[in-house]
């Protein structure tokens, strides 16, 4: 799970590191965001003297408001072919200026 907040208007990013276990290896194959409400980058690493991969995630939506989508990554693991992360995003609308009339 990913939670992004900020203010509206902001373009917000965040990442998710996810490291294979040694007893079940997987390669991700692909990414993508079931409701295209974010951008997607995903970059295999090296953890020590492992692999990883980097998912980054960006909001596309910038009006204040609550947004999710899940991103599905897709792998060649028989034992569990896709793993999900949720991203939840939050906009508040911007605040007034001190001394301003509302």
């Amino acid at each position: 799970m990913l939670n992004l907040r900020g203010i509206s208007g902001q373009r917000l990013n965040g990442t998710v590191k996810i490291s294979p276990e040694d007893r079940y290896p997987f390669n991700v194959i692909g990414v993508e965001a079931t409701h295209g409400k974010v951008n997607l980058a995903m970059q295999e690493v090296v953890d020590g003297s492992k692999k990883a991969y980097v998912l980054s995630v960006e909001n596309l939506i910038t009006e204040a408001g609550s947004y999710n989508d899940t991103v599905v990554i897709k792998t060649d693991s028989p034992i569990r072919a896709e793993l999900q992360v949720r991203v939840y995003v939050y906009l508040r609308p911007p605040q007034p200026p001190e001394g301003a009339k509302r």
